[in-house]
């Protein structure tokens, strides 16, 4: 999964990561990386999984949680970029 395809290789995105399971049409895991930016904690990817719950409105709920976090300054940055990039 890139959101960069023209960028050079290490800085095109989701590089390198892997879906885990995928239970249809409820939950879909997969592992996830820090931005390139981040390099120090990029090589050390989370594992995301999304839960979709269907509303008796026709809308979904979805759960996302994420786990395997580190410590220190640059996995702080992480969790800033995504919380803002996500628009939590």
């Amino acid at each position: 999964m890139y959101f960069d395809a023209d960028a050079p290789a290490g800085s095109r995105g989701g590089e390198g990561l892997v879906f885990l399971a995928l239970q249809r049409p409820h939950m879909l895991s997969f592992t996830w990386n820090a931005p390139p930016e981040l390099a120090e904690v990029r090589a050390h990817h989370t594992h995301v999984t999304v839960r979709l719950e269907p509303l008796a409105n026709g809308c979904t709920r979805v759960y996302f949680y994420e786990d395997g976090f580190g410590v220190g300054e640059q996995w702080q940055k992480r969790i800033e970029y995504f919380r803002h990039a996500w628009a939590e």
